[in-house]
């Protein structure tokens, strides 16, 4: 296996396996037996293994009935031939609503930084805190975030997640989930009005800190907003995504 399929893999992999924690399941319906769908956010549903033998119209038109409304995640990680599938997509009134970038960084080459002693980070451990983990990060990421949905991943002994507090603030949020010498960034936002002071920064120089010693890699999809950041940070393009949704 060369090293850009296994970064790819690992990626994938990690960002696949926090959708299955937070309720995605196989379906039965015509044309999509080779989906994983989320029927609550983040509302998901993707294609796993080979495109061979696949109807792409088929597998449009049943996602295009599907209620609520999903996101359907193309990425090209995968060395096929996504444009039949897009094309069925758009056909079928889907949009690419926004892209990301999947990022890796080797863990084994960063070093130990000093932390900004003004933000404090601290694991949320109750469902009080949850509350207020999905308030900021629904807050950051300007859409609603399922609070039932964290409650079930607060009890996941693979997955962690973080609140930073300036004062009496929560201002940044982010969720790690270990899968093997893998950790996976998520959900790593900061609450607009606490943006422009370097806390996306000293949030990842935190989990990096915290994970260079049990991990070998670190995984993420950014946006196009944090992208240069992660890019200053060392980590690397694996590939694109291109994320779709009905009108």
């Amino acid at each position: 296996m060369s090293d850009r399929v296994f970064a790819s893999q690992i990626n994938l992999q990690n960002l696949t396996e926090l959708w299955r924690r937070m309720g995605a399941k196989s379906d039965n319906r015509p044309g999509l037996a080779d989906f994983q769908i989320c029927n609550q956010w983040p509302y998901r549903a993707w294609m796993e293994g080979s495109m061979a033998e696949f109807s792409p119209d088929t597998a449009a038109e049943s996602l295009a009935a599907l209620s609520p409304n999903p996101i359907v995640p193309i990425w090209e990680a995968a060395h096929q031939d996504t444009r039949p599938l897009e094309s069925a997509l758009i056909a079928n009134g889907f949009d690419m609503r926004f892209p990301q970038t999947a990022m890796n960084l080797d863990l084994t080459q960063t070093t130990e930084k000093s932390l900004d002693e003004t933000l404090v980070i601290r694991q949320v451990t109750s469902d009080r805190d949850a509350q207020k983990w999905v308030a900021v990060a629904s807050a950051a990421f300007q859409y609603e975030i399922d609070l039932s949905v964290i409650q079930r991943l607060l009890w996941d002994d693979q997955i962690e997640l973080w609140l930073a507090w300036q004062g009496r603030h929560a201002a940044a949020s982010a969720l790690t989930l270990s899968t093997g010498a893998t950790v996976g960034v998520h959900q790593m936002g900061v609450q607009p009005c606490f943006r422009g002071r370097g806390l996306a920064r000293e949030m990842m120089a935190f989990l990096m800190q915290r994970h260079r010693h049990n991990h070998r890699h670190m995984v993420l999809q950014a946006s196009s907003m944090g992208e240069p950041l992660y890019r200053k940070l060392g980590f690397q393009t694996v590939f694109a995504i291109r994320n779709y949704q009905r009108n």
